[in-house]
């Protein structure tokens, strides 16, 4: 990384701002500014980092507002969102130490979504104390993902999925292909499409689950799935094809709330349920 610098500190009055604009950069602490400000570009990738600090300065003890942090987004284009499938987390501020920041006001703030694309800003903890700030994208309608097993999936719970939505759009026309694991139960649970909103419909989606070993295993495996108990949306349409591996759960359509399933499948084409 960089040489780490002195101390960035600012006055805390009206108009005094840090802005970061650029990713991989080190400091000691930051302190005293008034605002926050993180300027997203298209360079930016999924895993990447802003600014990471050794020290909390600011945002230990009581922390900071959390109105005064701020991501603008408006150099990113269509192009750039269209290119983000499945879910992207581009963290804006890190912590050396963990749960070492901390903020006043927190609440996730959810910005409009595009057809395809939810996004927000939030903490890793999605509470007050955090070990980091993230800007998280996550698409909900035509994202297609290959999990080849070279990465875990322990920041998202041990799951891999097509599309999600958690802000209640229609998760609609999203394939997941599972080609390897990482480890045992990594992921535990692959899904096609995945709603967790209390709306929104789950529909058209697809898992194809092709392991090359075939003692692999994938605990839990669905075309579709709602998980909210008050989603009141339908299940429609989805489908898993299982082609290898072993699986001891696979549905094509199921939903934790209310609303009907109907017209999923699942296809064997190999593979073993147990």
């Amino acid at each position: 990384p960089p040489p780490v610098p002195s101390v960035m500190s600012g006055t805390v009055q009206e108009g005094t701002a840090l802005e970061v604009k650029d990713k991989d950069i080190h400091a000691k602490s930051i302190a005293k500014f008034d605002t926050y400000n993180f300027k997203l570009n298209e360079t930016f990738e999924a895993g990447d980092t802003m600014l990471t600090v050794a020290d909390a300065g600011a945002f230990g003890g009581a922390g900071v507002d959390w109105s005064r942090i701020t991501v603008d987004r408006s150099g990113l284009s269509s192009d750039y969102f269209a290119g983000i499938h499945g879910i992207c987390r581009v963290v804006v501020l890190k912590s050396k130490a963990p749960m070492a920041l901390h903020f006043t006001n927190y609440a996730i703030r959810i910005f409009d979504a595009t057809d395809t694309h939810e996004s927000a800003l939030m903490t890793d903890t999605d509470k007050d104390t955090a070990s980091s700030i993230e800007w998280v994208v996550n698409r909900f309608r035509g994202s297609h993902v290959i999990y080849d097993g070279s990465r875990s999936t322990e920041r998202e719970w041990g799951e891999a999925f097509g599309g999600i939505s958690y802000d209640g759009h229609t998760t609609m026309d999203n394939v997941l292909t599972v080609t390897g694991v990482n480890g045992v139960d990594d992921p535990m649970y692959a899904t096609g499409g995945k709603n967790e909103g209390v709306l929104g419909d789950v529909i058209e989606n697809k898992a194809i689950i092709d392991l090359k070993n075939t003692k692999d295993v994938v605990k839990e495996i669905y075309g579709g799935l709602a998980t909210n108990e008050h989603n009141t949306g339908i299940v429609r349409g989805n489908t898993v094809v299982m082609k290898n591996g072993t699986t001891e759960r696979i549905y094509g359509g199921y939903t934790y709330g209310t609303g009907a399933v109907t017209h999923n499948t699942v296809q064997f084409a190999g593979g073993t349920s147990t």
